[in-house]
């Protein structure tokens, strides 16, 4: 297995055990609208765990990753 199709195993898992265990799977179903997404990506942006996460993102890669989440 290449470490892209060991990601994608990984993900469809955690898809998987979220649908059997109900969680919600779009950020909609827990009642985030469009108009949230900037404070949300701001919040990400000065949260404390920012600073150990080895990639860094934009304030406008962070709203692009929510709206794919939508």
């Amino acid at each position: 297995m290449t470490q892209e199709q060991a990601i994608e195993a990984g993900i469809a898992a955690i898809e998987a055990l979220s649908q059997q265990v109900g969680t919600a799977q779009r950020l909609a179903d827990l009642g985030v609208t469009e108009d949230k997404l900037a404070f949300m990506a701001q919040n990400a942006l000065n949260d404390a765990c920012s600073l150990t996460n080895p990639r860094k993102a934009s304030l406008e890669e962070i709203i692009e990753i929510f709206k794919a989440r939508l």
